[in-house]
């Protein structure tokens, strides 16, 4: 346990004994606050230093006191004079070089350095600041003494002058620190995540007012010509905003440090002058004269704060912030050059910028063969790196940060390296509008801070970064952010349904919640004019909205799995008829797949898709049911409309936009009890749904609305529907009115049917009534007819039909005459063989001649 990542890892398992792996990372509960949802983020950078990030606002600092640490834990030893992204650590010390050079006296302690210091100046110091190395230890102090008589006009500064004294190894010399001077509040500015914004001021005093007000700030000794001895490069990664004192110093100090920050790999960089919406700012004056005088006493290079009332502060940071996000943005005064005509970087470092802009913003990984970046600072939102987002995006970086744009083949160089990088990375699961994890639900509002929510069995909340990466696309539309109060009785007042059908929709709503369960699929039919299409809106709109939810039918599967892979739901509108080849891929589509196809057709790597989706339908009748597809519906009915009952459009969407934020709130904690009695919910009957029919269940104990019931009787009445629309099917179910039991080939089946039904369309082949005889074995069980298939050993290919309500019937009516109506008494006996030897007739299993289709 020697490196810094092995010290805070066991500290913080003290503390939560369960760190979350992230593919930054590390996520856990922050010790610093009261943290029930995992807050608090930690990784390793190169030279084994440990970055640490409290979501909630926990300074680093905080947190190691928590976890009974020191920040110099977060360290490598020899990170002492280390700056941010150094690869490896100065090993001379200051004390090496000042005895070489045999100038410097070394003092003992500070206090003798210090009265030496002000022996020398004839003078006592008026104040101190205290600079630091990255460990947080003191590396020198710059003392401040007055120079001269003392001002005798109103608003005259007196004149100063600053003298260092530093560290070395055995005591302290009055003088600079050999190498790069450190930036004042160092240790504050390294502990910040890529992308903080840090405000840049001259003077200690003035970076001590704008830490008064709440602003992170830092400076450079010595003046404003101090700036070309700091080490700028610890500004990497962070948005900087200048803040220049009112004078031509000041002006042109602004300008060189913007300049060296952004040499130094400053995120953005902007200047504010402060006098264009302050007037009051004297000459020579900056932001410390806006606040008044500190209230802490010399050397307090603390948070204290000036004299003045809140109200004025809180106005002041605010019109800081407004003018700092107006600001220009500065690049650099030698921008990139411009590629030659073949299209190349003259200087062969535009992919190599490229890649360095890309890696400090954003972290790549893969997820299903697909490659996304997540941004390091902000919300889990990914962008797939196949797509014109991110390419746009980084070439607006790249403009701002280098003041020329960059080629489209260092582009494409630097995306493949990218990809490269994610590829070497770790695996990561990628949702769409909700997630499970854990023992979790999170749904993504759609919105434009990513904001989510996180529901659990103890009730919901928001949260500004869920723990789980999602994905956007432009038919991702806006969530209302939810709100406690209100009731699903809401959605229902506006919504055109029956009493029966209310149960089942709200049923679909909370399942379409819940990412790792098949849904059914949700089939709105009605006459014409009963609002079909506002209804079926208005439920999938409740889960995810989209500018386009309600679309006409795809035309091959290609175009099904583009809709399937934008949307967390797809409505299909007035559907009037559903082919087989789209019967299929629905039933694939809610229940899960993956659709193969080439990336590109001039090579043969494959591109997979995987989904599963809940789908609805709209329509009045469509046609043909196959009965797979009809085991996997949800009929919703809609209520017959009037003339005096009818609402207009605008009225009825106006009503329905203002009830959202309350009904998704109740929705959400009708979910967060479903979550609490599923893993107790015992159901003896589920339906072909199963886990469908299992939050039916915790419904109705959360409600009593008996949603599982409704659903459960809906079976025989897509079962007719399935048997209407299938010739043979319907010619069955007329054969086995007269009979209890029928057996024989698929042939022999052909013969009987044709004869008895001579109108149907039925198979023209053996092979394809038994095909057909497969699909439509589940419905006609639902209505009381059990289809038993051959075995595959049996080379006669025997089928059997019962009619199980006629079984059950006293043994009068199953005499010999009543069976086999194709001549076969042979079946007689074997019915009547199993009824006298005592097992049950309507046990699947008791069938001689096969498995049961079911």
């Amino acid at each position: 346990m020697n490196s810094p990542m092995d010290r805070f890892l066991a500290a913080i398992k003290a503390h939560d004994p369960k760190p979350t792996r992230t593919a930054r990372g590390w996520k856990c509960r922050c010790p610093a606050h009261d943290d029930s949802n995992p807050s608090l983020d930690f990784t390793q950078t190169e030279d084994g230093t440990v970055l640490v990030h409290c979501f909630a606002g926990c300074q680093t600092a905080e947190v190691c006191r928590k976890l009974g640490l020191r920040l110099r834990d977060l360290f490598p030893k020899n990170a002492r004079h280390a700056t941010r992204g150094d690869k490896a650590s100065k090993k001379a010390t200051p004390a090496d070089h000042a005895a070489k050079a045999g100038k410097a006296r070394v003092f003992p302690s500070l206090a003798d350095a210090k009265r030496a210091l002000e022996g020398r100046m004839k003078r006592r110091a008026q104040n101190y600041w205290s600079y630091h190395d990255p460990l947080g230890e003191i590396a020198m102090l710059v003392f401040r003494f007055p120079v001269g008589p003392a001002p005798t006009e109103p608003g005259q500064k007196p004149d100063k002058t600053f003298r260092p004294i530093s560290r070395v190894t055995g005591g302290w010399v009055i003088a600079d620190p050999d190498g790069p001077l450190p930036l004042y509040r160092l240790p504050q500015v390294l502990a910040l995540k890529p992308g903080s914004r840090v405000y840049v001021v001259e003077g200690e005093k003035t970076a001590d007012a704008a830490v008064s007000l709440g602003l992170e700030a830092t400076t450079s000794c010595h003046g404003s010509n101090g700036w070309a001895k700091s080490d700028w490069s610890v500004l990497r990664g962070l948005d900087i905003v200048l803040l220049p004192d009112r004078d031509r110093a000041g002006e042109k100090y602004a300008d060189n440090v913007a300049q060296a920050a952004l040499k130094g790999g400053a995120a953005s960089v902007r200047i504010v002058k402060l006098w264009d919406a302050f007037p009051d700012i004297p000459d020579g004056g900056d932001l410390a004269d806006l606040i008044g005088p500190p209230s802490g006493g010399p050397g307090d290079s603390g948070d204290s704060g000036g004299s003045g009332d809140c109200s004025h502060f809180q106005h002041l940071v605010s019109k800081i912030e407004q003018l700092a996000q107006q600001a220009p943005l500065q690049v650099l005064s030698e921008p990139v050059r411009a590629p030659d005509a073949s299209g190349s970087d003259p200087s062969s470092t535009c992919s190599e910028r490229l890649v360095a802009l890309a890696l400090e913003h954003f972290v790549f990984f893969r997820s299903s063969g697909v490659v996304f970046a997540a941004p390091k600072n902000g919300p889990n939102l990914v962008t797939s790196l196949d797509g014109d987002g991110f390419r746009d995006h980084l070439a607006s970086q790249y403009r701002r940060r280098f003041g020329g744009i960059a080629s489209g083949h260092a582009m494409t160089d630097a995306i493949s390296t990218l990809r490269g990088e994610a590829y070497d990375g770790v695996s990561e699961e990628v949702y769409l509008r909700v997630a499970r994890c854990k023992e979790s639900v999170f749904l993504d509002l759609g919105r434009a801070d990513g904001c989510a929510v996180e529901v659990t069995d103890s009730g919901w909340c928001l949260c500004k970064r869920a723990p789980v990466m999602f994905c956007r696309s432009t038919m991702t539309g806006e969530l209302a952010i939810p709100v406690l109060g209100g009731s699903i009785d809401e959605l229902r007042a506006v919504l055109n349904v029956t009493d029966d059908s209310w149960p089942l929709v709200v049923g679909w709503i909370v399942a379409a919640l819940i990412a790792d369960i098949a849904h059914p699929i949700l089939f709105v039919g009605g006459l014409h004019g009963t609002g079909k299409s506002t209804v079926a809106r208005f439920i999938g709109g409740m889960v995810d909205p989209s500018p386009v939810l309600l679309r006409g039918l795809p035309r091959d599967e290609a175009a099904l799995m583009v809709s399937a892979g934008n949307s967390w739901i797809s409505i299909f509108d007035n559907v009037s008829n559903i082919p087989s080849w789209l019967s299929d891929a629905l039933c694939r589509v809610v229940t899960g797949d993956a659709y193969v196809s080439r990336k590109l057709y001039s090579n043969s790597e494959p591109s997979v898709v995987s989904y599963r989706r809940p789908i609805g339908i709209t329509s009045i009748d469509v046609g043909t049911l196959r009965g797979d597809l009809g085991d996997r519906m949800l009929l919703v009915d809609p209520a017959p409309l009037s003339g005096r009952n009818r609402r207009s459009e605008r009225e009825l969407l106006g009503a329905y936009e203002s009830i959202k934020p309350r009904v998704l709130g109740a929705f959400l904690t009708l979910l967060s009890g479903v979550l609490g009695k599923l893993p107790a919910i015992q159901i003896t009957d589920l339906p072909r749904m199963a886990d469908f029919g299992m939050v039916l269940g915790a419904i109705d104990e959360c409600t009593g609305l008996g949603s599982l019931d409704r659903f459960r009787a809906q079976a025989q009445r897509v079962a007719i529907d399935v048997v209407e629309s299938e010739p043979l099917a319907a010619a069955i179910v007329e054969l086995m009115k007269t009979q209890a039991a029928w057996q024989g080939s698929a042939t022999e089946l052909r013969s009987v049917l044709s004869k008895l039904c001579p109108d149907y369309d039925l198979p023209s082949t053996g092979k394809a009534i038994g095909s057909a005889l497969r699909r439509a074995a589940p419905s006609l069980r639902e209505l009381g007819i059990q289809v038993v298939l051959p075995r595959l050993s049996d080379k006669t290919r025997t089928f059997t039909l019962r009619s199980i309500a006629r079984i059950a019937q006293p043994p009068e009516l199953n005499a010999p005459e009543h069976l086999g109506a194709n001549g076969n008494d042979r079946v007689v006996g074997r019915l009547a063989g199993d009824r006298t030897s005592g097992s049950s007739p309507d046990r699947p299993n008791t069938a001689p001649g096969g498995e049961v289709a079911s």
